[in-house]
Parts: C-alpha cells; structure tokens; sequence
C-alpha cells in the first residue's frame, strides 16, 4: 500500500499526459485553403469584409486555415509557371493545393442585384468540386452571415475529415522521417496533368 502511495503523483501526472494527448488528437483539423471573397454588384467594403470574417470563423470550426500569405505565394507561383491558356481556376487552384500540400479550398462568390443576392460557395479537393448557393431577398448582413453559415455546414457534410485526418497524419510521420526512410513508402504523388 505504502508502494502504491508514493506512485500516485506520477501515476496522476501520466493519466494528465495520455489524457491531453487524446484531446490534441481529438482536435486536430485538417488543413485548408480559402480563397478572398469574389463580389459582383453593389455590396459594399465593409459587408464583404463582415461577410469574409464570418466565413473565415465558419470555415476554421472545421479546418485549420493555411495563411493568406503562403496562399499568396502559391498563387503567385501558379501564374508565373501556367500559361495564361493553362491557368484555368481549376488548373491554377489545383497547383496552389499541390504546393502547400492541401486538399480542401474553399471559395465564396457574393453576386447582388437589386434586392437579390446569391452567395456560392465551392469547394475544390483532389478529386471534385462542390458547389452549393443559396438565394436571398431583402437579406441584411447578419441574415447573409446566417446563410453563409447553413452553406458552410452543408458543404462540411460532403467532407469525409476521418479520411483527411489520417492523410494529414500520414504527411507528418513521412515529413519526420529521414529522406532514405521515405522514397520507399510512398506510393504514388500528386501532379498536374
């Protein structure tokens, strides 16, 4: 007993170490990508930005969002290794997700005119694109923000995040290993056609 009594610290620290391994683990997101807000008609700086920061929010519940400078970079290394003819949004976003590693983008497209507004939203990962929209009359910003938010977790349901998950964690353990260790596990890449 008195064996036992001495061990119980260390036995409390160790539960406390599993137990918050387990948490990080738990919440742990996949990376993403997110495109500035594209807008047509009259909306204004400021909605957009408010519209921008709620899908920013909304989008990070899910997704730990890569920086707009890195996003930034790559984009500007598409068009300087695409032709022009080449550099199709698919193509180029494409590119952008091979060079920082990254499945998911994800874009939002404001289209007003008059009363109505359309909010689109896509997402491009390896292996499609998905679209959803919605269509508003009369909508405030927080009525819009409230959409974006329903397109958001619509969007989230098409994502399969155990899948990203073990990718993503896959991509660390080869990244932590010496270089001779890892042309022997990977499989395959992904390139450009």
């Amino acid at each position: 007993m008195r064996l036992f009594r001495r061990h119980i610290p260390f036995l409390i620290l160790l539960g406390m170490v599993f137990h918050s391994g387990l948490l990080t683990a738990q919440d742990r997101k996949p990376p993403a990508l997110l495109n500035k807000l594209v807008s047509l008609g009259t909306i204004s700086e400021t909605q957009r930005q408010i519209i921008f920061n709620h899908l920013q929010t909304q989008i990070s519940n899910r997704f730990e969002l890569i920086s707009q400078r890195r996003f930034d970079e790559a984009q500007n290394a598409a068009f300087e290794e695409l032709d022009y003819d080449e550099c199709t949004e698919e193509n180029c976003v494409r590119f952008i997700q091979d060079a920082l590693q990254v499945e998911n983008f994800f874009s939002l497209q404001l289209v007003q005119e008059g009363a109505i507004t359309q909010m689109t939203l896509t997402m491009i990962d390896l292996d499609r694109k998905v679209v959803k929209s919605d269509v508003c009359q009369d909508c405030s910003v927080v009525e819009l923000n409230d959409r974006v938010t329903e397109l958001v977790q619509a969007m989230t349901e098409e994502v399969d995040f155990d899948r990203l998950l073990e990718d993503a964690a896959a991509e660390e353990t080869i990244t932590e290993k010496p270089a001779s260790q890892v042309k022997d596990q990977v499989a395959f890449a992904h390139t450009l056609p």
